[in-house]
């Protein structure tokens, strides 16, 4: 149980880190929590950022689900 509730609360702190620590005209490339590479394709751009952060807030959520799910409610 506790390695989906630190990947999950390891996510969002990251993600608070970086609202708290980082103004929106500093130029800088937002973060993805997990890297994702594609030759030719920038993450960072709209909407590709949005796809993979959200792809990767729910592999997140959903491995934490599958975990307690199969290991502790059985």
């Amino acid at each position: 149980m506790f390695i989906p509730l630190g990947m999950i609360s390891f996510a969002t702190a990251m993600l608070a880190s970086f609202l708290v620590t980082h103004e929106p005209v500093d130029g800088e490339q937002r973060p993805l929590l997990f890297p994702f590479r594609m030759t030719g394709v920038d993450f960072g751009a709209t909407p590709y950022y949005e796809l993979a952060f959200m792809f990767a807030n729910l592999s997140v959520f959903l491995f934490g689900y599958n975990y307690v799910c199969k290991y502790h409610l059985t």
